[in-house]
């Protein structure tokens, strides 16, 4: 049985003991040991998606050893996982020049602005211009990460194009929307 940490000893918080979870929250099993748990060792952090309440338990959707099991566990024993959701557009992956806007200008963030200064090619209205160029191009194999990636780099070749694109490979003419596009904010 794995000790606890030397601040999370003594009473548990009443606040874990009877939090709420809705149906479809996904929520890591993260065993209470000062209270007896009703569910195998080896689901201790495994992640799993609330089904629906059962008493004071709740009724979780785990895979465990490739099969899909519903197990009941009580909420001092589950923990929520923040989930990103690529879909929504609070939760949208950024450039570094994107960044650079929601960054305030002062003595804590010197070093990022130097970084920025270096390395970074476009300002954040140009950033924001390639981006829909891009995603105008409608190129299915073209994610949200490669985006940021063409973005931040501004490929100049083929050559440098696959670097980004390492799981996925480019047809010619793919590439070469691409490049033509990047090219016309250089």
């Amino acid at each position: 049985m794995k000790k606890k940490k030397i601040r999370e000893k003594g009473k548990i918080k009443f606040s874990k003991y009877f939090q709420e979870f809705e149906n479809g929250e996904i929520v890591a099993v993260i065993r209470e040991p000062s209270i007896s748990a009703s569910f195998p060792q080896r689901l201790q952090g495994r992640t799993g998606v609330i089904e629906c309440k059962r008493g004071k338990a709740y009724m979780v959707k785990i895979n465990d050893l490739k099969k899909e099991k519903r197990i009941l566990i009580e909420p001092i024993h589950l923990k929520k996982i923040k989930h990103f959701d690529k879909n929504d557009k609070n939760n949208q992956l950024l450039s570094i020049a994107e960044i650079s806007e929601y960054v305030k200008k002062d003595k804590d963030n010197e070093e990022f602005f130097r970084f920025m200064k270096n390395f970074v090619k476009l300002n954040p209205k140009q950033a924001k211009e390639l981006r829909k160029k891009i995603e105008e191009l409608k190129l299915m194999k073209v994610r949200s990460e490669h985006l940021i990636k063409i973005i931040d780099l501004m490929p100049e070749d083929e050559e440098d194009l696959n670097k980004i694109f390492i799981d996925v490979s480019l047809d010619k003419d793919e590439t070469k929307k691409v490049l033509d596009t990047v090219k016309e904010f250089k």
